[in-house]
């Protein structure tokens, strides 16, 4: 399935994400009070889901999350995610971080008012989060 990275490493993003969060999102207002104009402005809701996937805070650098694939099957949307932790003695930085990643996936194939379950599971194929959705009019 279509999927791109959206980087907002650099925005200033309105929430927090010191605590672990998965999102899906199709609705503007969500969009900005998520992660904000600057972010609102590059994405066209009716072109694309947003999937951002955030570890919350790590108390070091080597920590990061990271969309691997992402499948569309007519009962679901499958998104691997791979996580990865800093191997004892790995030389890393000794700030805190909150690695995440968001990605843009492709709406195409998607009705309004379908209903559709995004299902998240890690590199070892174990379920780490499930969100049931209807899908909406393009972006609003």
């Amino acid at each position: 399935m279509d999927f791109r990275r959206l980087d907002v490493q650099n925005c200033e993003c309105p929430r927090s994400f010191s605590s672990p969060a998965i999102n899906v999102i199709q609705d503007r207002e969500e969009l900005l009070q998520t992660y904000g104009e600057e972010i609102a402005r590059r994405v066209n809701l009716g072109d694309w889901f947003v999937v951002g996937v955030h570890r919350g805070l790590c108390r070091s650098g080597g920590y990061s999350v990271r969309v691997q694939d992402i499948k569309h099957s007519p009962d679901a949307v499958t998104v691997t995610v791979h996580y990865r932790d800093p191997e004892p003695g790995e030389l890393v930085t000794l700030m805190m971080t909150e690695p995440s990643d968001v990605v843009l996936v492709s709406r195409k194939g998607f009705s309004p008012g379908e209903h559709v379950e995004f299902i998240f599971r890690d590199q070892d194929g174990v379920e780490i989060h499930r969100r049931a959705m209807t899908v909406i009019r393009a972006g609003g």
